[in-house]
Order: C-alpha cells, then structure tokens, then sequence
C-alpha cells in the first residue's frame, strides 16, 4: 500500500550537514596536507570556488542531497519538467514549501523547464515561471530558449 505524500510531510527544520563550517572554502592541503587540485591555468581550487549541484526527483532524494551538502537542488514539476511521467512527486503549489526548505538549510533552488516548449506550453511556461519566482526560486533551468521571451 503506498501513500500519497503532501507538503506536510517534508521536513522543514535545517538540518547539518558534515562540512565543518571552519574548513569551507578552504583548499584540500591547507585542511589535509594533501597536493590540492589545480585548475587549468595553475590555480590551487578552493571549495569556494565551485558550486556541487544535485538533481532531486523526489522528496527522499532531495532530502539526500541537502544532508550530502549539496549547496543547490534542482527540481521540475508539472509537464514541463522531462522527468514529469517517471517521477511526478512535485507539483506547483509544493514550490514554496520545497523553496523554504532548501533555504533554511542554506542551499540553492533551481527550477528545471526542461522540455521543448511549443505554443500551447507558452502560458502554463510563464504562469509556472512567475509562481516560482513568487515561491523565492533562485534559478530556472531552462533547455529551449523559447523559455527566455
């Protein structure tokens, strides 16, 4: 028997993850004695200097990702996500709640729009849009640059 999982069902207080706070953002010799990586101009690489993005298609896997420390998510709901027929667990009035969440345990929300938009897809594109960016989504992912108009 499965059941159906609501908003009221995410965990909303932040969570810790296992990065130290006072070794963020420093590089790996400085905290191991290790040879620390180099870019390709010879640059030692700092935490700080990239960003580790997850992919969450469900609840669960978000949840992962924030306790893995991930500094950002992304996530589709509705049709517009490439992923809406395989998983479907986030729809559009859960975009608040899943914004929150990830906020208050300090990482990034992205929204994926995702799919090849035609003109029918053009209204529903700008209403999810516009409901993301009332909901405090920090991006919006997009594979068709007709997302973009």
């Amino acid at each position: 028997m499965t059941t159906e999982k609501t908003t009221d069902d995410i965990q909303t207080e932040p969570l810790t993850t296992t990065t130290a706070p006072e070794t963020k953002g420093r590089d790996a010799s400085e905290t191991t004695g290790a040879t620390p990586r180099r870019d390709r101009f010879g640059r030692a690489l700092r935490r700080a200097d990239f960003e580790i993005m997850a992919p969450a298609g469900s609840r669960e896997a978000m949840m992962a990702a924030v306790r893995s420390g991930a500094d950002s998510v992304y996530f589709g709901v509705g049709e517009l996500n490439m992923r809406a027929h395989s998983t479907g667990d986030f729809t559009r009035a859960d975009l608040p709640a899943l914004t929150r969440l990830l906020h208050e345990n300090g990482v990034k929300a992205y929204l994926t729009v995702n799919t090849v938009l035609y003109d029918e897809d053009m209204e529903e594109m700008r209403t999810l849009v516009a409901e993301a960016k009332a909901a405090g989504i920090d991006a919006v992912i997009v594979s068709d640059p007709a997302a973009m108009t």
